[in-house]
């Protein structure tokens, strides 16, 4: 019998690992050939056994997902990646420099908040999977250390629509 609990699910009704790829090591996974289709799916490597979701194909780009609580420190990171996801930076960002790609778009597939105009840090960043009516069907937010390179935090919106209305909304935090 089908149910909607995963948990009660075999096989037969589709039950499934959470990966795509297993990899031996790290060279392995990042020699593989990503496509735009790809982004958003996980990857396992082997020798650590760790789970690593692909953010871009182009460079390739991941962040390991899972493998820890939440500490005081991990929820001060989710709260600013909340805050900031939605309107970029303010408080205490002041220079900040906002950057939408591709340039002169009206669908835009990356949106990245820099600490200044030399685009030398990132302080939070918001890619963009459109589906054929460029709609987005997948939203990757990225929050930054203060060295503008390391990624602290990590959300993924699931959206689903109905002919262009957008009908669900999952939020995953990693």
């Amino acid at each position: 019998m089908v149910t909607a609990l995963h948990k009660d699910h075999g096989v037969p009704e589709g039950i499934h690992q959470i990966h795509n790829w297993n990899f031996a090591n790290e060279s392995t996974r990042l020699a593989h050939v990503y496509l735009l289709k790809d982004i958003g799916k996980i990857a396992r490597q082997i020798d650590t056994n760790t789970f690593w979701l692909l953010t871009n194909y182009s460079p390739i780009t991941f962040i390991q997902i899972g493998g820890g609580s939440l500490d005081g420190y991990s929820h001060e990171t989710l709260n600013q990646l909340i805050h900031l996801a939605y309107g970029g930076p303010f408080e205490g960002f002041s220079g900040a420099y906002k950057e939408i790609l591709p340039n002169s778009s009206p669908f835009p597939t990356n949106i990245i908040w820099w600490s200044n105009s030399t685009k030398s840090e990132k302080i939070i960043e918001k890619i963009i999977t459109r589906n054929t009516s460029q709609l987005p069907i997948l939203i990757i937010y990225n929050v930054y250390s203060s060295d503008g390179i390391t990624i602290e935090a990590s959300a993924i919106d699931n959206i689903t629509y109905n002919g262009v209305f957008e009908i669900s909304r999952e939020r995953t935090i990693l």
